[in-house]
């Protein structure tokens, strides 16, 4: 239980807050892992307006690391109007891996102003 706290957190969230009552370090599911290179843009399928958002997860440690959700969201004056889950194509990743993504959004909600890219909690 000790050994493999944060891989118990990482397949099992709602551990952390346990772990954390009994003053047992855990380190964050999203630590050593970064997302760059995040990119957006409009385009057209089949008729309908899609919002498609590209980028690269990266574990920038030399441990593997699960993968914890990832979340986008349409950001627009008032704040989130619209958020999605991006489907990654792996679940853990090696030290010093990077792992490519792209999520499409068909018939986002207008308004938007940008789109943000994170790990869900």
């Amino acid at each position: 239980a000790w050994n493999f706290r944060n891989e118990a957190v990482g397949l099992y969230p709602p551990l952390e807050k346990a772990y954390r009552a009994l003053g047992i370090p855990v380190e964050r599911t999203s630590s050593g892992l970064a997302i760059r290179e995040v990119t957006s843009y409009e385009t057209r399928f089949q008729g309908e307006r899609t919002l498609v958002v590209e980028g690269v997860i990266a574990n920038t440690s030399r441990e593997p690391r699960l993968l914890p959700p990832v979340k986008a969201t349409i950001i627009g004056p008032q704040g989130a109007l619209q958020e999605w889950p991006v489907q990654l194509g792996a679940n853990r990743m090696r030290g010093g891996e990077t792992l490519p993504f792209r999520s499409e959004l068909r018939e986002p909600l207008p308004g938007g102003e940008r789109v943000t890219i994170s790990f869900a909690p």
